[in-house]
Order: C-alpha cells, then structure tokens, then sequence
C-alpha cells in the first residue's frame, strides 16, 4: 500500500483509505482474474480489487475501525432541509401574502411629536436649523428591511 498518513491503525494513502472504507461499508467481495498475486502499487492498484482488499487487509487495516455511515449529520443537503420544510404542519408556516407589521409605531415617525427627534438633533452634523438637515439626512443608511425573517412560536405577536 502507498502512503500518506495512518488510515485505519496502518500507514497508507488517501485512495487506500477511501477504497477500504468503501469495501467495508458496502460489505464488498472481489473476485482476482489472475492468480491473486497481482502488484498493488501507486500506479496499478486500481488494476485488481480482490489483491489491493487483501494487500490492505495483510497490512494491518482493521475493519471495525471503519465508523458507520453518517445518515443526518451538520451538512445537510439543500434538497433535504427544503423538503422537510414543506412536511411542517400549515399553522407553523408564514402565508408569503401577509402583511408585515410596521417596525416603528405611528409616534415613532412622527418627527414633531418625539423626543427621540430632540435628542438626534443634539447629535453634531444632524438636525438644527442647518439647511437640507433632518431626521430623514441620517448619516447611516436606511435600514434594510427586505430580508427580515420572522420566528412563529405560535403565539400572537
């Protein structure tokens, strides 16, 4: 077996490891079409399966060192966390078409009436008598409400 790290309690190569990994797994039996005595190198061991399993098996690799297939694990697929979205009983879904409620009450954008506005027209380039300046002249960016996610618990908001 070629190498480049220890794979299974032996010194062997990635491909070696995956390929052992794989016969293991799938409960594999390979059959030589020659004498079982074919070379098993870097450069021919994908030539005979049956010598290369042995060539791994007589090197020491241990196939109770081999971990069962993960079925769910951190990386799940797209395709799976989409579908079992859509098994999610009806009443945990958001309808696309309802209305989100406003982030901000009516007093909260009433300029006049807050004293939040007093307050951000103490700050230095924002608000006064200054012309072109305002609440709406904020030197940070509007806030980006497009992608907003909302959590149901079932309760109402």
């Amino acid at each position: 077996i070629c190498f480049s790290g220890r794979h299974y309690g032996v010194i062997s190569c990635e491909g070696c490891k995956g390929f052992f990994k794989r016969s293991i797994r799938g409960h594999v039996n390979y059959v030589c079409r020659s004498n079982r005595k074919c070379v098993v190198n870097k450069a021919y061991r994908n030539r005979c399966q049956y010598c290369r399993m042995q060539k791994c098996l007589d090197a020491g690799m241990r196939s109770e060192a081999v971990q069962n297939e993960r079925r769910l694990g951190n990386s799940m697929s797209l395709t799976t966390s989409v579908s079992s979205a859509s098994q999610l009983p009806s009443s945990r879904l958001i309808d696309p078409t309802t209305e989100i409620p406003p982030l901000l009450t009516p007093s909260h954008n009433d300029e006049n009436s807050s004293s939040s506005t007093a307050a951000v027209n103490r700050l230095p380039g924002v608000g006064g008598d200054k012309p072109g300046s305002s609440a709406s002249s904020s030197p940070l960016p509007p806030p980006n409400t497009s992608n907003l996610f909302r959590h149901v618990s079932g309760k109402s908001l």
